[in-house]
């Protein structure tokens, strides 16, 4: 999951790269980075055991209601950051 996560957000930040910049003397590099980190990240997203996580997320351990109440909380800030600006003209 580590590795998946990784390379996902290197994906993010080429892809800017790639496509954000034009005319770089690096342009070739990011398009190069960008490739690769696509590929590791379809490679390693397919060899994910999504039974092992399956049975892990159903586990009685695993704090449900922690979680839920943690990224509701954060969908919230994210959306009273970025609608402020919007909804006060």
């Amino acid at each position: 999951m580590l590795l998946t996560g990784a390379l996902g957000y290197l994906l993010y930040v080429y892809a800017n790269y790639a496509l954000g910049v034009a005319y770089n003397p690096l342009f070739l590099a990011y398009v190069t980075l960008l490739s690769a980190c696509l590929f590791g990240f379809i490679a390693v997203f397919a060899a994910t055991d999504r039974g092992a996580l399956a049975a892990v997320a159903a586990g009685p351990d695993l704090p449900h209601r922690f979680l839920s109440r943690f990224l509701l909380t954060s969908a919230a800030v994210t959306a009273v950051v970025w609608l402020q600006p919007l909804i006060t003209p």
